[in-house]
C-alpha cells in the first residue's frame, strides 16, 4: 500500500471502533480487505521498547532470576545496559523496588558556587563545611524577603513565571511557605486549592474546616489540601479507609495514573463519610481533579531546602553564584538572563580577553569574565592553543 496513502487515512481515526465511522476509512477497509483484521490483531500490544532516562529497579535476588532481562545501547556509547523486560506497573507487580534518580543541574551550580567561595576566600575544609551548614539554617529573614518580591532569578524552581505569579499573591515570610508555595505552583493543586489558599493565607478569607477531624491535618495549610499526605490521611479520618487504600490513592495521583482508577474508590468514600454526601462528592471531585499533580510533602521540602539555599547564596555570595549559573549553562536565553540579572546586582561583567579569559565564564576580583566558548566560531582546539601559547603582545 503506498506510504502517502496511508498516512492520509491514519490521522483519521484513533482506534478500531473510530475507523468504521469516518467514510474514507471504510473505503479503504474495503479496499483493502486485510486491514481491519490485521489491525485487530495489532491494537494494544506493545508498539516499542524504550529504556527509561533515569530509572533503577532494585531487586532482593538477581534480577534474572525475578524477571526477564534484555540489553539497551546506550545512546551515549557503544556500551549495552541490561534492563528488565517489564514495564513500569508489571515490575512493580511482582515486588520490585523503582526509583527515578533526577539529574538537577541546580546541585552542580551550588556545588561549583562554594568551591569558587573556598578558592576565592582560601577557606579551609571546616570552614567551608560551617558555611555549607549555615547555608540551611533555613531561618534567615533576608532570605524570604527575596521569595516574597519575587526576585527569584536563577533559583531552583522559583525562576519560572508561574513561580513568580504565586509568590506575588502569597506571602512567604517561613520555611512552611516556601514548601507550600513549591507544591502549590503544581498544576493539580493550583487547579483545586490555589485561589482558596491564597486568599486564605493573606488573610482575605476566612478559614474553614469542611470537618473538624480536618483541623489538625489541614492547620498548616489554612483548611486546603496541598499535599499528597494530607489527602491520605484525610480519607483515613473521614471514611475510615485503611491506611493500605490511602496509599494506593496516592500512587494514583502520584504517578499521574488515569482517573477512572479513582472510581472504584468513590462510593466507599462517599457512602462511609463523616460529611454530607453532597460535601464528599465535592471533595472527592477536588482529589481528582488534583491526579493532574500533587506533590508530597517530603518532596516539596527537599526541592525547598535547594531553592532556599541557592538564594541565600545569590544574597551573600552574588559573584560567585551568577558565575556558576552562567558555568553551568549552555541555553543562550539563560546565560543573557543571568548576565542581567547579574548586572542589576551591581556585578561587572567583562568582555572576552585573549590573555585572561578562561574556557569558560571566570571569576576576575569581583568581576565575572566571559569565557573564550562564549565566542562564536571558536571551537575547541583553537581554545587549547590559545590557553597553551598566551600572552600575547600582537595580533
Amino acid at each position: 500500500v503506498d506510504y502517502k496513502e496511508i498516512n492520509g487515512i491514519t490521522q483519521l481515526f484513533e482506534s478500531l471502533d473510530e475507523m468504521s465511522r469516518n467514510n474514507k476509512v471504510r473505503e479503504f477497509c474495503t479496499k483493502y480487505v486485510d486491514v481491519r483484521p490485521v489491525a485487530a490483531r495489532l491494537e494494544g500490544r506493545v508498539r516499542n521498547a524504550g529504556m527509561h532516562a533515569a530509572g533503577v529497579v532494585v531487586s532482593s535476588q538477581p534480577l534474572w532470576q525475578v524477571c526477564p532481562i534484555e540489553s539497551r545501547k546506550e545512546s551515549t556509547s557503544d556500551h549495552r545496559t541490561d534492563v528488565t523486560a517489564f514495564d513500569m506497573e508489571d515490575a512493580e507487580e511482582i515486588g520490585l523496588i523503582k526509583i527515578d534518580i533526577l539529574g538537577l543541574k541546580m546541585v552542580s551550580v551550588v556545588k561549583d558556587c562554594f568551591s569558587k567561595i573556598q578558592e576565592i576566600y582560601n577557606l579551609d575544609d571546616d570552614t567551608l563545611k560551617a558555611l555549607e551548614e549555615d547555608s540551611l539554617a533555613l531561618d534567615e529573614s533576608f532570605v524570604y524577603e527575596q521569595f516574597d518580591i519575587g526576585e527569584t532569578t536563577g533559583i531552583f524552581q522559583a525562576d519560572a513565571a508561574a513561580y513568580r505569579g504565586l509568590l506575588d499573591r502569597m506571602p512567604c515570610e517561613n520555611f512552611s511557605d516556601l514548601a507550600i508555595s513549591n507544591a502549590l505552583v503544581r498544576p493539580g493543586a493550583l487547579l483545586t486549592q490555589g485561589d482558596d489558599f491564597v486568599k486564605r493565607r493573606s488573610g482575605s478569607k476566612k478559614v474553614k474546616y469542611k470537618h473538624e477531624v480536618l483541623e489538625p491535618i489541614l492547620k498548616e495549610t489554612y483548611g486546603t489540601f496541598i499535599f499528597q499526605e494530607q489527602l491520605m490521611q484525610a480519607v483515613v479520618a473521614l471514611a475510615g479507609f485503611t491506611w493500605s487504600d490511602a496509599d494506593q490513592l496516592r500512587k494514583i495521583i502520584g504517578k499521574k495514573r488515569d482517573v477512572l482508577e479513582f472510581e472504584k474508590y468513590r462510593g466507599k468514600f462517599v457512602e462511609n463519610n463523616l460529611m454530607s454526601e453532597d460535601d464528599a462528592q465535592k471533595m472527592w471531585d477536588d482529589f481528582e481533579v488534583s491526579s493532574l499533580y500533587m506533590f508530597n510533602k517530603s518532596h516539596a521540602v527537599a526541592y525547598s531546602m535547594l531553592s532556599y539555599q541557592s538564594m541565600w547564596l545569590k544574597i551573600l555570595y552574588p559573584v560567585e553564584f551568577c558565575w556558576a549559573l552562567l558555568y553551568n549553562e549552555s541555553n543562550r536565553e539563560r546565560i543573557t538572563a543571568y548576565l542581567l540579572e547579574a548586572k542589576r546586582l551591581g556585578i561587572n561583567i567583562e568582555p572576552p580577553d585573549v590573555n585572561l579569559s578562561e574556557k569558560f565564564f571566570s571569576v576576575d576580583d569581583t568581576s565575572i569574565r566571559f569565557g573564550l566558548s562564549n565566542i562564536d566560531g571558536i571551537g575547541v582546539g583553537a581554545i587549547e592553543e590559545i590557553l597553551a601559547k598566551r600572552p600575547f603582545s600582537s595580533l
